[in-house]
């Protein structure tokens, strides 16, 4: 029986389930949709592949290594039935959209592929192959950690907020030649205390962007450590200490040198 005014705790309960279960869907599909680009493929992967042609066995191993802006190189052993072909330095081309779908070819074999939006690992199909014919494959990134190796110049940052450096060197692939440094503090601020600490971005291209924070005094040695960020660097963390060098009177360049790893979080 319902008591006028008042609506049975069941129903309310109910109601309740439906609304928070509703709105969370409306959350999850207003959810931004992954964004990858050229650069989301960058450096080299371990590639493996299986499948069948003409009634025999296929298989590949090997590495290819892409660039980040189309162009690649493939190396690997293949064998179909028994024997054994390998190939070396096979140069390719890719493209990778938005969605993070794509096409590539390397030699006179095409394939449709899909890339995670950090760009660890690959899953690719080839297309031009006989009628009856499958075979299909993963890569999967092999720059999981090490040693970091990074210059950089800073002639466009002159102490002030919005200020950046550009990197000039780089011995990991994510961190291309090009790629900036953004630092969110003034460094003029903490003058009088001797150190200079700031928040700081590093950009690589369109959705490709790790975040940090360095702190330094003078003049100019410290510390930066990297926590995550966003394409191929999600998940990248990185412990780098800082000093500074000159190749040039016009020029004012510094040492990154430390190490990195790559440990994304389900669902980065």
């Amino acid at each position: 029986m319902k008591t006028a005014g008042r609506t049975a705790p069941g129903f309310a309960t109910l109601g309740a389930i439906l609304t928070l279960f509703l709105t969370t869907s409306a959350v999850r599909a207003q959810a931004p949709p992954p964004q990858c680009s050229q650069a989301t493929l960058s450096g080299t992967y371990a590639v493996s592949g299986n499948g069948s042609t003409g009634g025999m066995s296929v298989a590949m191993a090997g590495k290819i290594t892409y660039d980040g802006h189309g162009t690649g190189q493939a190396t690997f052993t293949q064998s179909m039935g028994s024997f054994i072909s390998r190939y070396a330095a096979v140069p390719g081309v890719y493209t990778v959209n938005t969605d993070c779908t794509g096409t590539e070819t390397f030699g006179t074999t095409n394939y449709d592929l899909v890339v995670t939006p950090n760009g660890h690992e690959i899953t690719w199909i080839v297309t031009n192959t006989s009628p009856g014919a499958v075979f299909t494959g993963r890569a999967v990134h092999l720059d999981a950690s090490g040693a970091l190796h990074v210059t950089k110049e800073c002639s466009q940052y002159v102490g002030q907020a919005g200020g950046y450096c550009t990197i000039t060197s780089s011995n990991l692939a994510a961190i291309k030649v090009g790629s900036k440094v953004f630092y969110e503090q003034d460094q003029t601020a903490n003058a009088a205390a001797g150190f200079f600490s700031t928040d700081v971005f590093l950009d690589a291209g369109p959705g490709n962007m790790a975040v940090g924070h360095c702190t330094l005094d003078a003049p100019s040695f410290g510390l930066c450590t990297f926590s995550n960020g966003t394409g191929q660097f999600a998940g990248f963390q990185a412990r780098i200490d800082v000093s500074p060098f000159t190749s040039s009177p016009t020029e004012v360049n510094y040492h990154w040198d430390g190490t990195y790893s790559f440990s994304p979080a389900p669902g980065s």
